[in-house]
């Protein structure tokens, strides 16, 4: 695990640490079925110093923040709004200020895609969403986010709008929200995310068992294995796990698999069919 740096994006994290290296953070969002993001938390300065994490939080916000109160008809400088998502917060997410800073959301965290699988497709600028889209980044919210069904959206807007004030002196709802996930970097992909192997830690009867996240979606028929030719199992043991799993939920006819055979459209040839 690192110890002392906070590694703040994907493209900041060397690549000496693929596939060597685990990290843990904090999930702040749920992007679809298959992508999260997460808040890096290096090991040792917080394990000395709780208070440590909560500073580093501090001062984000603190970034973010202006002079208050001056006009309110206008959106406060202090309010962030998040589109594209309904309880997570989307990639192009920025807080406004006078000072005219833009502090984007991607500039702080680590954009993780989970490895192995390929979730349904969200509605994305105008373009429908596949079956089960919703369900499955709700399952992923629900495993990585507390309170992932109680998030305030405005309603009549259609896009899922939300917004969250972030007080200087508060911390913000994703602080709480979010659980502690270990990942693995295995690779960057086009989109400068990080592969990652993530596991999270659920109570068991005598431990704290870890689960494979990419695993538990498979079970659940919420993704299904990624067939494009840049495919990261990481070892023969995982890609073996994770085929087993996706015979088993498609025997069960669980989630995606319930559709009919005939009808069902894989995420990757979604994409392919509804591209400009």
């Amino acid at each position: 695990m690192t110890l002392f740096k906070r590694f703040r994006t994907a493209l900041d994290v060397p690549r000496s640490y693929y596939k060597s290296k685990l990290l843990v953070g904090k999930v702040v969002s749920v992007a679809d079925g298959d992508t999260i993001r997460v808040w890096h938390t290096p090991t040792i300065p917080y394990l000395l110093n709780p208070l440590l994490l909560f500073y580093d939080f501090l001062r984000f916000k603190l970034r973010s923040t202006n002079t208050q109160g001056k006009n309110t008809n206008k959106p406060s400088n202090t309010t962030k709004k998040i589109s594209n998502s309904s309880g997570a917060i989307g990639n192009g997410s920025t807080v406004r200020g006078k000072d005219k800073k833009k502090l984007v959301l991607s500039e702080n965290t680590i954009s993780i895609r989970l490895y192995g699988i390929d979730a349904p497709e969200m509605a994305h600028f105008g373009k429908a969403q596949q079956p089960f889209a919703r369900e499955s980044k709700q399952y992923l919210s629900d495993m990585l986010l507390t309170n992932s069904r109680n998030t305030n959206t405005n309603s009549g807007t259609g896009t899922g709008m939300q917004t969250i004030g972030l007080s200087a002196f508060s911390r913000p709802s994703w602080f709480n929200d979010g659980k502690t996930v270990r990942f693995l970097p295995l690779k960057k992909d086009f989109y400068d995310r990080l592969v990652c192997l993530a596991y999270i830690r659920k109570p068991s009867t005598l431990f704290l068992k870890k689960h494979d996240i990419s695993l538990e979606l498979v079970r659940a028929g919420m993704a299904e294995i990624y067939s494009g030719k840049d495919v990261e199992f990481y070892s023969t043991k995982h890609k073996v796990a994770l085929l087993t799993a996706q015979k088993i939920a498609k025997k069960r006819r669980l989630g995606i698999w319930s559709i009919d055979i005939k009808s069902y459209t894989s995420p990757l040839d979604f994409k392919k069919a509804n591209r400009t």
